[in-house]
């Protein structure tokens, strides 16, 4: 299944149960209103510099990739779900906790946003700018990896950069 958005915004305001399991394409510029109404995603979100707001929650679970420049301030949860960071910047606007991967791909990928619980990985290079809370695995990958806010490597934390490779903690740990 495809779902394009073309021409205006798309607000999701019932109460049962919300699946994405094809591909959401979303429009620069425009916004997924999720009007507190939960979906959850097994698909492929594409931003595409769009905003996917509301009170509402997004869940990306296992299967799903959310991808692309743009942001989400809705209540988010990655929740075994890949967050794809590509070229350009994400912006999660909320705190959230990551339980799958986050994925970095080059030097100009950026992630910002609210605090991140990580039970997961977060993982490539490029730049998160959120704080981190850390109990899953950090690692550089491909470059360096900057983490520019506050990191706490918690019991059972790992950050670790293999030869060739660079984890630069800017405001400590």
């Amino acid at each position: 299944a495809l779902f394009t958005q073309s021409g205006g915004n798309v607000t999701l305001s019932n109460t049962g149960a919300n699946e994405n399991y094809g591909n959401f394409d979303l429009e620069s510029g425009r916004q997924l209103i999720l009007s507190s109404s939960t979906l959850n995603n097994t698909g492929t979100f594409n931003l595409n510099g769009a905003v996917i707001s509301g009170t509402g929650t997004l869940v990306n679970s296992g299967g799903g990739t959310i991808a692309g420049r743009g942001t989400i301030s809705s209540n988010f949860n990655n929740d075994g779900g890949v967050l794809l960071v590509e070229n350009g910047t994400t912006n999660v606007t909320k705190a959230f906790s990551n339980s799958g991967l986050i994925q970095l791909t080059s030097a100009t990928a950026n992630l910002t946003g609210g605090a991140i619980t990580n039970t997961g990985s977060i993982e490539g290079r490029g730049n998160v700018g959120n704080n981190i809370a850390n109990s899953g695995i950090i690692e550089a990958i491909g470059g360096t990896l900057t983490l520019g806010g506050t990191v706490n490597n918690n019991t059972g934390g790992l950050m670790t950069a293999s030869t060739g490779n660079k984890l630069l903690v800017t405001k400590g740990m």
